[in-house]
């Protein structure tokens, strides 16, 4: 059984962050951006196809300084995924 997982490339970011989340349940995926207080900075949902169980997002001109960074994926369905990774932007 593969559980969820998420990648983020290039880490360090330049102009674009890709990110790619394996949803074991293809439902709705959240993709939120933190800055190091904890403030969001982005957020999208996506809504998985007809049994589509990989979502990729490709990010872009969201001017952020140079720095560290946080990206949460996370899922609700019959169970709930969450992860963060950092990442950062140079």
């Amino acid at each position: 059984q593969v559980d969820f997982s998420f990648s983020i490339f290039p880490n360090p970011v330049n102009d674009i962050l890709n990110a790619e989340c394996h949803n074991p349940e293809g439902t709705q995926t959240v993709f939120e951006i933190f800055d190091v207080t904890g403030k969001r900075l982005y957020y999208s949902l996506k809504d998985a196809g007809m049994n589509e169980l990989n979502t990729r997002i490709n990010i872009q001109e969201l001017g952020l300084a140079n720095g560290v960074y946080f990206l949460r994926v996370s899922s609700s369905g019959t169970r709930n995924y969450t992860k963060t990774a950092k990442f950062q932007v140079w």
